[in-house]
């Protein structure tokens, strides 16, 4: 075995090592006879493996308490935080540090082998030694490599149905995509990730969720047979290169045949792109036809990619990303697993974006669209005031009208602030607007959830009104909003527009955070004025 061993990890592409050197080490894995483990088969077999990956075995597996770990920190404190530290997003990333503790050596590299159990299992490495630093081709290699190794040794010592499995994957495993893009490396950990919870929350049973998360960890396998070329190209792809990358789902199913894996797995892996309206490829099918798996991996997968940062995009946020997978139930997404999923992941933050036909409102209301430019211009010109912690040396309020028929807070639309009654209030002025005669006053509030309230006299008249709602009660002032003026003309995830008698109110979720309940008199909304930019 030592001799077709050699032989086999010789293949290498200049100095890089090869696919197919990955691939052979797993197959001679699978073909050993000999009980050893992880740690056992690399210290037994380090020249050859060493000759593969271009680097030096120097501790097959090390943990937090390794001698090696303690020696770099010692060197640079620094490491302390790279090697131990709890960012969970990077947990997966190979990790190189420049380093003098190892003679003839500039580089360890740290492989992250995978954790089995969360509760119990520590993070642990095996560690390599190179004179010059890895590119990230090589490194994501040299991962799939020892990622897979660790598995199947794990395996065989699995007394549970799936090692069978597990010992026909491994093979496979090394020739995901994952292999030939770094940036993509935690991409099909994230979604078996996001999948297995799904499967959770939808209470599949266990055997399911284990299934349905190994189906989500191989779901890109097929692109191994995609160029280098089309998987990193930055610019849009061609007719040619969408085509190529649309056959990565029926390679990978392909692929899984050949080793008899069950048919949910190779229906999620193949069907991971359909959509439930039958628009999605390879076979255009419809909902009614389409595996679970492939349901459930098909969110997980888009969320992963609009919230990862990749060549072409930055990273979304995600509400911007529930945005579109809550657009697109019933047409991209099975509706109900969206809802799951969304239900489960959505922060406090996020508001389901505005349907159709608010949107057709939206459009025929001239006085909606109007209302919130005319929010949206007056928080940019006075939000330093609007904040719980600009001081407004006034009285403060001792109620709260949220509806008011003809006007805000008592007084009329249309109103001077000339009002003895007002004056008493001893609001303070803020702000005075030369050019259109206006003038913005402000005045504290701890009442029902408003924490200040500010009056806008355009041209001389009470024409708007604005409340500052305290984070912790904006669902409370918003419930008795909606009790009051019914269903909410929805803008987008920040912005809804309630419809009262001679005026709008117009909610408003800020980029720095601040939540305002805007009143807009219909006059103003007539003849407010933009500044010219």
């Amino acid at each position: 075995m030592k001799n077709s061993t050699e032989k086999k990890l010789n293949h290498k592409v200049g100095s890089g090592m090869s696919l197919e050197a990955v691939l052979d080490v797993c197959q001679d894995m699978v073909g050993l006879e000999e009980a050893c483990t992880y740690g056992d088969y690399l210290q037994k077999n380090c020249k050859h493996i060493e000759a593969a990956i271009g680097a030096e075995i120097v501790l097959p597996v090390a943990d937090r308490n390794s001698y090696i770990i303690k020696n770099l920190i010692q060197e640079n404190e620094e490491n302390e935080a790279l090697l131990l530290g709890g960012d969970e997003e990077k947990q997966g990333d190979v990790i190189q540090i420049r380093t003098r503790i190892c003679y003839g050596m500039k580089y360890l590299i740290f492989v992250p082998l995978p954790v089995f159990d969360k509760s119990a299992d520590k993070q642990v490495y095996t560690v390599l030694g190179s004179k010059e630093k890895l590119n990230k081709q090589n490194n994501s290699y040299i991962y799939m490599l020892l990622f897979s190794m660790h598995i199947y040794f794990r395996a065989r010592h699995e007394k549970e149905e799936h090692q069978k499995m597990y010992i026909s994957m491994m093979s496979l495993m090394t020739s995901v995509i994952d292999a030939k893009d770094p940036v993509t490396a935690g991409h099909s950990q994230r979604v078996a990730e996001i999948s297995k919870n799904i499967g959770h929350w939808l209470e599949l049973k266990e055997a399911e969720q284990y299934d349905l998360e190994f189906a989500a960890l191989i779901h890109d396998i097929g692109k191994i047979g995609v160029s280098d070329y089309v998987l990193n190209k930055p610019s849009v792809y061609t007719q040619e290169d969408f085509e190529q990358m649309k056959h990565h789902t029926v390679r990978g199913a392909e692929m899984l045949a050949e080793v008899g894996i069950s048919r949910d797995i190779i229906n999620g892996v193949r069907h991971h792109h359909e959509r439930i309206d039958g628009r999605g490829y390879p076979d255009g099918l419809t909902g009614d036809k389409l595996n679970l798996f492939a349901k459930i991996i098909k969110i997980a997968d888009v969320f992963d990619a609009l919230t990862s940062k990749r060549q072409y995009k930055e990273a979304w946020k995600i509400d911007k990303a529930l945005d579109i997978i809550y657009r697109g139930r019933g047409t991209e997404f099975d509706g109900e697993i969206a809802d799951v999923f969304i239900e489960n992941m959505r922060p406090n933050s996020w508001r389901p974006p505005a349907d159709e036909q608010s949107r057709m409102l939206y459009r025929q209301d001239p006085k909606i669209k109007k209302s919130v430019s005319i929010t949206n211009d007056i928080y940019r010109k006075y939000h330093d005031y609007m904040s719980v912690g600009y001081p407004i040396p006034s009285r403060k309020a001792d109620k709260v009208m949220l509806e008011c028929s003809n006007g805000f807070m008592g007084f009329d639309w249309g109103e001077t602030f000339h009002n003895s009654q007002f004056l008493e209030n001893k609001p303070v002025i803020l702000s005075y607007e030369n050019e259109t005669d206006s003038l913005f006053f402000g005045q504290l509030c701890g009442n029902d959830g408003v924490t200040a309230i500010y009056y806008y006299f355009f041209r001389g008249f009470i024409n708007m009104g604005i409340f500052l709602l305290g984070n912790s009660k904006v669902d409370f002032v918003m419930e008795q909003i909606d009790n009051k003026f019914g269903e909410a003309v929805e803008i987008d995830a920040d912005t809804r527009v309630y419809i009262g008698k001679k005026y709008r109110i117009v909610y408003l979720h800020t980029y720095d955070d601040k939540d305002l309940l805007c009143y807009i008199s219909d006059y103003m909304c007539s003849n407010y004025v933009f500044e010219q930019k």
